[in-house]
């Protein structure tokens, strides 16, 4: 079976040519069971409100590697200074991202080397994009959205991060992207981002539980529509809220999210979120 073997020795320029080889390391190595189709799994770009991939399902394996390929050896020929090296960048870094999506949605065996090594790819390319190329935008006259800018980048980056665990690099890039880029669309996305993290490092002190609130807090200072993840951060918040002994506050936003989501059922998950809190609301 050939695999794309990702995970090679960088050349003296600092590149790394991918190629397709037969016989991949033991870490590298699957054994796929022959099926009709690729499952749908589990896959946290799918299934999490804050994903950078929201809504967008994974072309088919062979297309993404495709692309990887390609890209990577364009990359290899181009000069760094080139005006065109950031948007191969930034176009490996989403292939990179959408092969590890694809290869946890099917989660043939074998499927978590594989999907860590496209992580530790986005977050090496995604680096690079914002170390040498911080001002490039894909699309300048998009401000203040800025698609493709420094803002998109940082938020995806962080997003990795987290997947991979690195909780310290994943709140630093989320405190970059709200300290330097105050006018991005993706500033309550970054907020609630912070606000999870500090919720799973509450798991060892729960102290940080008040700092959960306050990022929790910043994010829905941002109103619906233009907060998309709105509905969400208040339900973390009435969680929140809940475990630090205020009740009659968590009671306060889960009204607040059963008000909100009818009156913007477009946000992510609002009707799920809507019908969460209405359950919630009647046990108490």
């Amino acid at each position: 079976m050939l695999v794309l073997l990702a995970a090679c020795e960088p050349p003296p320029a600092g590149q790394c040519n991918l190629q397709f080889v037969s016989n991949p390391p033991p870490d590298m190595q699957t054994t796929e069971s022959p099926a009709p189709a690729p499952r749908d799994g589990p896959s946290p770009f799918r299934d999490n409100v804050r994903s950078p991939r929201w809504g967008r399902t994974p072309r088919a394996r062979e297309a993404i590697l495709a692309e990887i390929v390609a890209t990577e050896r364009l990359r290899d020929v181009t000069d760094r200074g080139s005006p065109d090296r950031p948007e191969l960048l930034r176009r490996l870094g989403d292939a990179y991202q959408e092969l590890e999506d694809r290869t946890l949605r099917e989660r043939r065996n074998g499927f978590k080397p594989v999907a860590r090594e496209a992580r530790r790819k986005a977050i090496e390319r995604y680096t690079a994009l914002l170390r040498d190329h911080r001002s490039w935008c894909h699309d300048p006259a998009s401000a203040p959205d800025r698609t493709g800018c420094a803002d998109e980048v940082l938020y995806t980056l962080a997003f990795e991060y987290e997947l991979a665990g690195d909780l310290d690099n994943a709140r630093a890039k989320y405190l970059e992207l709200v300290e330097n880029y105050g006018q991005s669309r993706l500033v309550p996305d970054a907020y609630t981002a912070l606000g999870d993290v500090q919720v799973a490092e509450a798991q060892g002190d729960p102290a940080k539980r008040a700092y959960a609130q306050n990022f929790y807090d910043e994010a829905l200072k941002h109103d619906p529509p233009d907060n998309r993840l709105w509905p969400y951060a208040a339900l973390q918040l009435a969680e929140i809220l809940e475990q630090r002994g205020d009740r009659q506050g968590a009671l306060e936003q889960l009204r607040r999210v059963v008000e909100t989501t009818a009156k913007f059922p477009d946000l992510r998950k609002s009707r799920e979120f809507g019908a969460q809190a209405s359950q919630l609301l009647r046990r108490r």
